[in-house]
């Protein structure tokens, strides 16, 4: 799922790195499409996300897709995308709504997972980038309060955030996370990935040490780092 804070960025979006997956790993990849605020308030997008994962289970294994989810059914995204993964998974746990075939695999890049208020309560001295790196290049402190309003959102939701959903962390399937060292949004994933892994659940999170969105900041990347991704 694409990235844009919920206000900008299309499904076209990740259509390479969609295109790569399928070439490397003979996968069926399904890029979703969600509406973008202000137009579309919160939480339109989730409902879109929801909706478009109900549908992608209930016809994998149909010709259009030609698909075995029963070898994995992965769930990611970049950024707003990969909020939508993480709140997805989560949502997909309740008894009442399980997916025809369950999510094995989740992917989440860059991803705003909580607030200063909904951090739990033993990672609090821990929650420190969203200070630290109030004044980052591209994403900062700022730009987060302005995404915030525009979506009108309800930041104590389980569908706006992961950490305020009552299913068992425990439970979450297996999780590569991404963070990059310069971006609010840090501590965000650090700090998942370790409730994550205290729970037992298997996961492997990778930091950009110097740069916020690299990206966005025209960083090259060298092949030794994509296979480090791989």
């Amino acid at each position: 799922m694409f990235s844009g804070a919920f206000i900008a960025g299309s499904v076209e979006q990740l259509s390479q790195i969609a295109r790569a997956t399928s070439t490397l790993y003979s996968a069926t990849t399904v890029c979703i499409n969600y509406r973008l605020a202000p137009e579309h308030a919160f939480p339109t997008a989730v409902h879109d996300a929801i909706d478009s994962v109900i549908w992608v289970s209930e016809h994998a294994t149909e010709p259009l897709l030609n698909s075995n989810p029963a070898l994995g059914f992965v769930l990611g995204g970049a950024s707003s995308g990969g909020n939508l993964a993480a709140v997805l998974s989560r949502y997909f746990q309740a008894a009442e709504r399980r997916l025809k075939y369950p999510i094995t695999g989740q992917w989440r890049g860059v991803a705003n997972l909580m607030t200063p208020d909904s951090v739990p309560a033993e990672y609090v001295p821990y929650f420190q980038s969203l200070t630290q790196n109030a004044n980052a290049p591209i994403l900062n402190a700022q730009a987060l309060a302005s995404g915030s309003l525009a979506l009108r959102d309800d930041p104590a939701s389980e569908l706006r955030f992961p950490v305020n959903s009552k299913t068992r962390v425990e439970e979450q399937p297996r999780t590569y996370i991404q963070v990059c060292g310069m971006d609010p949004l840090r501590d965000d994933g650090l700090i998942y990935d370790e409730m994550l892994r205290v729970a037992g659940v298997q996961t492997r999170a990778v930091t950009d040490i110097v740069v916020g969105l690299g990206w966005l900041l025209g960083k090259e990347v060298t092949r030794e780092e994509v296979e480090k991704v791989l």
